[in-house]
């Protein structure tokens, strides 16, 4: 017999809350929605994100400037709880993502700088990956396109 339980959000704080318990601006999407929208890109699922914008490869929340030298982000970008910003630019690289295998992204809004550390001035894009299952599972997308030229 299965069960559905609630969503439980784990990186919010130190121990496991509902969402609708928490007291700070969270969003969480569902591996559903980056299927639905065909994406090949975690930037382009997390720019339909309310309040969040991602400006030359940059996420911006609430419009916070992404970027302030020498400080570095102000956003963090977690993936399994490891930041992603590169040591170098300082800016996440989001072609590493994996994005046929994200189990969830959780986005938190305003400073949570507390758990995430010191680059988590504007808020917190954490993203989960999947964990295996004993169950082999296959996935493919197929994306296509068509160009029509007419003669004037």
């Amino acid at each position: 017999m299965e069960e559905v339980l609630g969503e439980v959000v784990v990186t919010a704080g130190k121990f496991n809350h509902k969402i609708e318990d928490l007291t700070i601006s969270m969003e969480v999407i569902q591996p559903e929605l980056i299927q639905s929208k065909n994406t090949r890109s975690v930037e382009a699922v997390l720019d339909q994100t309310p309040g969040l914008n991602i400006l030359d490869g940059e996420p911006q929340i609430r419009g916070g400037s992404g970027f302030t030298f020498g400080v570095g982000s102000k956003v963090a970008v977690l993936v399994d709880d490891m930041p992603m910003l590169s040591g170098d630019a300082g800016r996440p690289e989001w072609g590493f993502v994996p994005v046929e295998n994200i189990q969830q992204i959780e986005v938190i809004k305003g400073a949570a700088s507390v758990l995430s550390g010191a680059s988590a001035l504007s808020g917190v894009i954490h993203i989960k990956t999947a964990e295996p299952t004993l169950d082999p599972v296959t996935k493919f997308s197929v994306y296509s396109g068509s160009v029509f030229f007419t003669e004037r």
